[in-house]
């Protein structure tokens, strides 16, 4: 699911959410030179500690985050 900043959406949620097996893993997107804001970064540490995933991806990210996946799909 892609996630488009509104007057609806909760402000710093991550970019998308994809959904495998079950399991949820919240992805943000950023450039090369990006930077999260302070609201972002929040979101992503609470998921985290709740137990679930997600992460903060830049371009060097990519290889990681499809291995990341590819784990959750593999998992049984």
């Amino acid at each position: 699911m892609k996630n488009f900043g509104c007057t609806f959406t909760v402000n710093g949620t991550p970019d998308y959410l994809l959904d495998i097996k079950g399991r949820a893993i919240w992805l943000e997107f950023k450039a090369s030179k990006g930077k999260p804001s302070i609201v972002q970064v929040k979101i992503v540490d609470n998921i985290n500690s709740w137990g679930g995933i997600a992460r903060i991806i830049y371009p060097k990210d990519f290889e990681d985050t499809c291995k990341l996946i590819e784990e959750v799909i593999n998992d049984e």
